[in-house]
This record gives structure tokens, C-alpha cells and sequence, in this order.
């Protein structure tokens, strides 16, 4: 899964919950701003690794 912001990452999850539920195996989510706002650990707690390009801090 590509995008461009995580922020709480539901609409990430939501997404991933959908193509799960019709067989894909979505395992990683790559993005290009983490905004760190509980995004990393809400898709970690649904297995999925987030891969960001920058964080906030970074910024």
C-alpha cells in the first residue's frame, strides 16, 4: 500500500482491512510523511510496517 501522509492511519487500515478481506496479503505501507501522530502503531497493531520516506521531525 502507497501514500502520501499517515497521520492515524485509518484510512490506511481501513483500506488494507478491504483487500484483505478479498485474499490480498498486505503486509507494509509506504509513505513519504509520517506525521507521527499514532499512525505507526495503529497499523502495527494490525501487523503492517509503515516505511516513511520523512517524519516530522525530519521536517
Amino acid at each position: 500500500m502507497v501514500e502520501d501522509v499517515v497521520t492515524t492511519g485509518g484510512a490506511l487500515l481501513a483500506s488494507c482491512r478491504l483487500l484483505r478481506a478479498n485474499g490480498a496479503r498486505v503486509d507494509s505501507v509506504v509513505c513519504a510523511i509520517d506525521r507521527e501522530q499514532g499512525g505507526r502503531e495503529n497499523l502495527a497493531a494490525e501487523a503492517l510496517e509503515l516505511y516513511a520516506a520523512l517524519t516530522r521531525r525530519d521536517l
